[in-house]
């Protein structure tokens, strides 16, 4: 299960580079993989401070 996340990791941290910034929709729209895959890679990379989770309100 490994393998899936740190490919995905990877994608986001792709996107982050290119963008600055991503929000959720963008990552669902940019990415092919399950939404749990998603959240599972990211909270992984927050666990590994790859990158730093913020929330912003409308």
């Amino acid at each position: 299960m490994k393998e899936p996340i740190n490919e995905v990791s990877k994608k986001i941290l792709d996107l982050v580079a290119e963008k600055g910034d991503v929000t959720l929709f963008e990552l669902e729209q940019s990415l092919d993989v399950s939404y749990n895959l998603i959240f599972l890679a990211i909270d992984s990379m927050v666990t590994n401070n790859q990158i730093h989770l913020s929330f912003s309100t409308p």
